[in-house]
C-alpha cells in the first residue's frame, strides 16, 4: 500500500538513508549525515515541508519529489530570504525513488501530485534546470542541475510528464595542465576589480563606473569524483551583450585562470549549447577543458 504525504520529522532517517542510495556514485556526490540533510535541506529559509512530498510502501519512504515555488532567479550567491520571490515559477528541485522500488508508478504519481499542489498555489510554469535555492550550494552545484544525458528514466517521465526542453548545460573539467598565452588587452579601457569571500571569487570589468562583465568561481563543497583532489567551479561568466567581442571575456576568463591553478588541481565549468555560448565554449577547449556530461533542462506551462 502506498501514502503520498507532505514531509514530516518522522520521515527524516528514511529520507536520509534514501538520499544517500539515490545519489550515490552521481557527479560531485558525498554523503549526508541527519545534521548535513537537516542544515542543507530542511533550515534552509527557501525550503517549505509541504512542497516535499514522500511516498511511503509498507511503512518505509520509497520515494520523495520537491517542487519549490520559492525560486530564485539570481545565479551564484546564497538565497536571500530579503529577496523579491517569483512564485508563479516553480523548480522541480527533487525527485528519486529507491532502486528496489522503481518501474512501479511512484516517480509519476509524486510529480503529478506536486505539480497540481504548485498550480493550485498559484505557479503558472515549472522549471528542471536554472536557478533553485533547494541546491545553492549543495556538493557544490550552484545553479539547480537539469536532467543528465544518461538518466533515461527521468528523461522519459519528464517527457510524459509534458515538459519541453528550453536548452542543453555543458559541464566541462580541466586538470589545469593547459596554460595558454595571455591574451590581448580589451578593446575598451576597462578596470578590473578582484572581491574575494572565503573562497568565492568574482572578477568584474569596469568601464566608466559600470560592471561590463564579470566572472565567478568558488571551491566545491566535494571532492572530484575520480581523483579525490579539492577542485573549484567557474559558475559565472558573463560580458553585457554591447561589450562583447572586444576581448572582455578572454581576459575575465584569463584572470580567474591565474588564480585558481595555485589552489586547485581540477576545475570545472558550466556553459550552455547553442550559437549564443560559442564563446564561452571556445575559451573552454583554449584552457584545456573537456565536456564531462550533458545536461537537459526543461520548462511546463501549468496555465
Amino acid at each position: 500500500m502506498e501514502i503520498i504525504a507532505p514531509y514530516s520529522p518522522i520521515f527524516l532517517s528514511d529520507l536520509v538513508a534514501l538520499w544517500n542510495v539515490c545519489f550515490a556514485g552521481s557527479h560531485n556526490f558525498h554523503p549526508l549525515s541527519t545534521l548535513a540533510f537537516r542544515r542543507h535541506v530542511l533550515f534552509r529559509p527557501a525550503f517549505d515541508p509541504a512542497e516535499l512530498l514522500v511516498s511511503c510502501v509498507d511503512g518505509r519512504v520509497a520515494g520523495a519529489v520537491h517542487v519549490s515555488r520559492r525560486h530564485f532567479s539570481a545565479p551564484g550567491r546564497a538565497a536571500d530570504p530579503a529577496e523579491a520571490i517569483d512564485e508563479s515559477e516553480a523548480a522541480l528541485a527533487i525527485i528519486f525513488t529507491h532502486p528496489r522500488r522503481r518501474r512501479r508508478g511512484i516517480a509519476r504519481r509524486l510529480l503529478e501530485q506536486s505539480l497540481g499542489g504548485a498550480a493550485a498555489a498559484g505557479a503558472r510554469t515549472v522549471v528542471i534546470g536554472g536557478r533553485s535555492p533547494f541546491y545553492d550550494g549543495l556538493y557544490g552545484a550552484y545553479k539547480q542541475p537539469g536532467v543528465p544525458e544518461d538518466n533515461t528514466p527521468m528523461l522519459a517521465l519528464a517527457s510524459q510528464a509534458g515538459f519541453q526542453e528550453s536548452e542543453v548545460e555543458l559541464l566541462y573539467e580541466s586538470d589545469l595542465l593547459v596554460v595558454p598565452q595571455r591574451p590581448s588587452e580589451p578593446a575598451v579601457p576597462v578596470r578590473f576589480m578582484v572581491q574575494a569571500r572565503d573562497t568565492d571569487t568574482r572578477i568584474t570589468a569596469r568601464l566608466g563606473g559600470v560592471d561590463v562583465g564579470w566572472v565567478s568561481f568558488d571551491r566545491l563543497n566535494g571532492v572530484s569524483d575520480y581523483r579525490l583532489r579539492e577542485k573549484c567551479s567557474i559558475y559565472d561568466l558573463y560580458v553585457r551583450e554591447h561589450y562583447r567581442r572586444k576581448g572582455i571575456g578572454s581576459a575575465l576568463f584569463h584572470l580567474a585562470m591565474g588564480r585558481i591553478r595555485p589552489m586547485y588541481k581540477l576545475c570545472e565549468f558550466q556553459t550552455f549549447e547553442g550559437d549564443a555560448h560559442e564563446a564561452s565554449r571556445h575559451l573552454a577547449l583554449k584552457y584545456g577543458f573537456r565536456v564531462h556530461s550533458r545536461w537537459h533542462h526543461f520548462t511546463k506551462s501549468l496555465a
